[in-house]
């Protein structure tokens, strides 16, 4: 099983080649049509959208590790990215067994791809009503250890 920062530095390694390839057209003068010239060149790797590419495989750890039914990926939602992963232990179950709520950090520097939002607390930074506070900006996040793979997930679930 892949560890949280091996499934981040795949998908930050087709973002590049892609990132590449869109400056090699513009330098011979392509101006238009990058789309499908990018989509033959890279066939299911591009479009490379981080939830598309990295969320899938982090539900699916949780989902085999925690023996779910399904794990649902909701999201991302609002300026903050945020993403909910909803575990059900049933197939036709409506209210999740458990949660992870988390946003993304993708900048090579960062400490993890992964933050995980502890919406329990409010640091009232924004105030209430606000865009930031109506997006979650309000809760604190602490980044989700890179190495993390299989069970490891389960300990985040609340």
């Amino acid at each position: 099983m892949k560890t949280l920062n091996q499934i981040f530095t795949n998908w930050l390694n087709i973002q590049k080649k892609i990132e590449c390839e869109v400056e090699q057209l513009k330098k011979q003068g392509v101006t238009e049509s990058f789309e499908k010239h990018l989509k033959e060149k890279f066939g299911a790797d591009y479009p490379n959208f981080w939830a598309d590419k990295i969320l899938p495989q982090v539900a699916n750890q949780i989902k085999q590790a925690g023996n779910f039914a399904r794990v649902d990926v909701i999201g991302p939602c609002g300026i903050g990215s945020i993403v909910f992963f909803e575990c059900f232990t049933n197939e036709e179950d409506t209210q999740h067994a458990k949660e992870l709520v988390v946003t993304p950090n993708l900048s090579e520097d960062s400490e993890s791809a992964l933050y995980v939002v502890d919406c329990t607390q409010d640091k009232q930074e924004f105030a209430k009503g606000t865009i930031g506070a109506l997006n979650g900006m309000n809760h604190p996040r602490t980044p989700i250890n890179p190495e993390i793979t299989g069970e490891q997930w389960l300990t985040l679930l609340s």
